[in-house]
Formats: structure tokens, sequence, C-alpha cells
């Protein structure tokens, strides 16, 4: 089986492969798209840890929808319009959402004690689970979700949430196609998010 040069690919054939399940193929197109696309996002949420995670849910609806693409028009415009479109849901769903950090930072003081410094902070608290959980047990549940992930998950999520690398930077650091890295992220915080979920259901 002889080697595909990818760089060398024409989009449409790039588009053709990623059909047929090529993930290398849509790599390529990602890499030669992303700066652009990732400036779109950044230019509407200004904020650079917003846009990186638009970015990410982009690029899943993407591989994902690949199929639909049919070629007439370029694939940074169908790119740019599934953006806009996560963009507009992201915001959306993000009222409804309020992180740990601002959980605890409306919290009373006596509360505040429970929470460990150098916690993995996840995005998946709403509001009336904060209200109806006290922030110690809320701690404990938030650790049960992340022990629960793979170990690719778990890695991907605790640089994203710990040490604030994008998903570029973890890309680098991990040796990981950018691509991979966005879905196992997505896919890590969907996880966690679901075990938390059914453990505050479940009380």
């Amino acid at each position: 089986m002889s080697c595909v040069d990818y760089e060398d690919l024409p989009e449409l054939d790039l588009v053709n492969l990623c059909k047929k399940g090529d993930s290398l193929a849509f790599n390529e197109l990602v890499s030669r798209n992303r700066d652009t696309l990732f400036n779109y996002i950044l230019n509407k949420t200004k904020d650079s840890s917003t846009a990186d995670d638009i970015l990410q849910i982009t690029l899943i609806k993407a591989w994902n929808s690949i199929h639909k693409f049919e070629g007439r028009a370029k694939i940074l415009s169908w790119l740019t319009k599934i953006a806009f479109n996560a963009y507009y849901d992201y915001y959306k769903k993000k009222k409804k959402e309020i992180s740990l950090d601002e959980a605890l930072s409306s919290a009373p003081n006596s509360a505040k004690q429970y929470s460990p410094s150098n916690e993995v902070k996840l995005n998946l608290v709403t509001e009336d689970a904060f209200r109806e959980s006290k922030i110690k047990d809320l701690n404990k549940k938030i650790k049960l979700a992340f022990d629960s992930l793979s170990k690719e998950h778990k890695e991907v999520l605790e640089l994203r949430e710990l040490y604030g690398l994008d998903c570029k930077q973890i890309s680098q650091k991990i040796n990981c196609p950018y691509p991979t890295v966005c879905t196992r992220l997505f896919y890590a915080r969907k996880k966690a998010k679901s075990f938390l979920k059914n453990l505050l259901k479940n009380e």
C-alpha cells in the first residue's frame, strides 16, 4: 500500500478521503484551516479559552457530518457555518451552567474551606445542583467524575482545566494530532458531566 502525502493533496481529495473515514486527511484539513477558523470564533467571543472550546465542538461536528459536504463551496466556508452554529448553541447552553469557580466564589465563606487546592475544576455544575449540594460533597463527586474517565481522557482534561493549555498546546505536549485532542476533550467533558449528573440525581 502506497504512502499518501496528504500535504500535497487538493482540498476535495482530502474531503473524499475523510468521507471514507480517513482521520489523517481530516487532520490535514484542520491544519490548513485551524488558525483562520479560530480567529473567526475569537472575534466573536473575545476570549481565547472560549474560542478554543467552540473550535473543539466545531471540529467534532465537522467530522461527524463531513459526508454532507457537497463541495459547492470551500471547506473553510462550510466549517465557518458550523462554527457559527456552535457559537450560538454554546452561549445558549452557557446560560444554564455555572462553573465550579463561580460556584465557590458565590458560596458562603464557611463553605470555601472545602475547596482543595490544585483540584481539577470541571465546568459541570448546574445552578440547581450547586444550591442543593454542600461544597465538600460536591468536590468529592467532581473527583469521582474525573476518576471515572479513561487514562487518555483524564490526560487531556487535566492539561486543559488544571494547567490551562489549549488544544494546540496539548497536541504538542502529548504528541497527538490536534483533532484527536479536541475529540478526547469533548468526550471527556461529556462523560464526566453525565457521570456527575447521575450522582446528583441518585442522592
